[in-house]
């Protein structure tokens, strides 16, 4: 259960960051979607891992 909890949280915070570059108005540059592609990639495949425990128990 903790495992999944912390998936959620993951989950919530990168979109919470996604959602303040949008918002501060920063330069879409090809970089930048890269970067941020990358970083949303590691933290989803972490909150399936963490969510693929979870349910082991």
């Amino acid at each position: 259960m903790r495992n999944m909890v912390f998936a959620m949280l993951l989950l919530a915070v990168a979109l919470a960051g996604a959602t303040a570059l949008e918002r501060l108005g920063v330069e879409h540059s090809l970089a930048l979607l890269a970067l941020v592609g990358g970083a949303g990639g590691l933290a989803g495949g972490i909150a399936m891992e963490l969510l693929r425990e979870g349910s082991r128990g």
